[in-house]
């Protein structure tokens, strides 16, 4: 068969193809190297195919990673029966009042302010301290020693227990990989997040725009809470001192909680 082909095409001036003959055989042969030539073109070389497979696999191991980080962004930890109101309650024996006159815990109305309300009322005998509560305790010495200016008795609000694990990224508390999803759970300003405090505030009113958004951005290292300890956050976190500088507070500092202002 490869004769009479190889006869064609050296001899242009053949009249027509009746003059060759070709045999049933010779056809199938003919077809079926056709059929391998074009097999051989759609043959994909097998490192192509690895590569194919890894970015295939990578591609599977990531979509299961943002699920997975997906499904941890919306596991939350609430606060339901704090308030952010300041109360006001009656004197009694075993309560004792104080004056407090930073704004570190204001909340956009002098909260905890005595200077604008009334004063404040301690309790020295509740121990079994809370997420939430508002506590007045001994200062560490450490930082008293940093920096003697600080009052040696101080306000801050208990954030993290016992055994728990407290982190902030970009202005929002963690509390054991999981948002604290509460009005003291993130970066605020006069009690105000980011979106609305630059939404509230005249811009001729905001000092510099750029560190205040940077605030709002505020992290802190992942802390690990002891038995006996509790993490203490200040509600306004820029104008006051707290566990993002002295760690876990040791419970035996806590002089009392606040129940409010007195009646």
């Amino acid at each position: 068969m490869h004769e009479q082909l190889k006869t064609l095409k050296d001899n242009r001036d053949i009249g027509p193809l009746q003059q060759v003959t070709f045999t049933e055989q010779n056809k199938k042969a003919v077809l079926r190297n056709v059929h391998l030539k074009k097999k051989r073109r759609f043959i994909v070389p097998q490192f192509v195919l690895a590569l194919f497979s890894v970015f295939v696999i990578a591609g599977i191991y990531l979509l299961m990673n943002d699920n997975i980080n997906q499904q941890r962004a919306v596991e939350t930890i609430t606060d339901s029966i704090t308030s952010s109101e300041v109360l006001t309650v009656p004197i009694s024996d075993n309560l004792f009042t104080i004056e407090w006159l930073s704004d570190a815990m204001d909340r956009g109305n002098h909260d905890f302010e005595t200077s604008a309300h009334d004063l404040l009322v301690i309790d020295p005998t509740i121990r079994t301290n809370k997420r939430g509560d508002v506590i007045y305790y001994q200062m560490p010495e450490e930082m008293l020693l940093q920096n003697p200016n600080i009052p040696t008795q101080y306000l801050g609000r208990i954030v993290a227990l016992p055994g728990e694990s407290i982190e902030i990224i970009n202005g929002q508390v963690w509390i054991d990989g999981k948002i604290l999803n509460t009005f003291y759970g993130k970066a605020t300003k006069h009690g105000l997040d980011e979106e609305a405090y630059f939404n509230k505030v005249d811009e001729s009113n905001i000092v510099n725009a750029e560190e205040t958004r940077k605030y709002f951005s505020t992290s802190a290292p992942l802390t690990n809470v002891k038995e006996g300890e509790v993490y203490i956050l200040v509600d306004q976190w820029w104008r006051g001192t707290d566990s993002r500088h002295y760690g876990a507070l040791d419970t035996k500092e806590i002089i009392g909680v606040v129940l409010g202002y007195e009646q």
